[in-house]
């Protein structure tokens, strides 16, 4: 699933099991000189109960990575 607003461009991949919600956050790269060719490059995830809301905090830190990411091209 793509993200939108503030976290539009950054794609999130979800799953539940045993009552918690897993979330990875990730970019598509088709082309830059830190990769040859194309890449997913993943900044992050959270754990949560199934029915509540991610905190802004964790939202904000992926945002930081991809700052980070498209600052630099380049992954740590």
């Amino acid at each position: 699933m793509i993200m939108h607003g503030d976290m539009s461009g950054i794609y999130e991949v979800r799953c539940s099991r045993g009552g918690k919600n897993y979330h990875l956050f990730c970019l598509l790269i088709k082309e830059s000189p830190a990769f040859e060719g194309s890449a997913i490059v993943c900044l992050g995830g959270l754990v949560k109960p199934k029915n509540t809301p991610a905190s802004s905090r964790a939202y904000e830190e992926i945002l930081k990575f991809r700052a980070e990411f498209q600052k630099h091209q380049s992954i740590i």
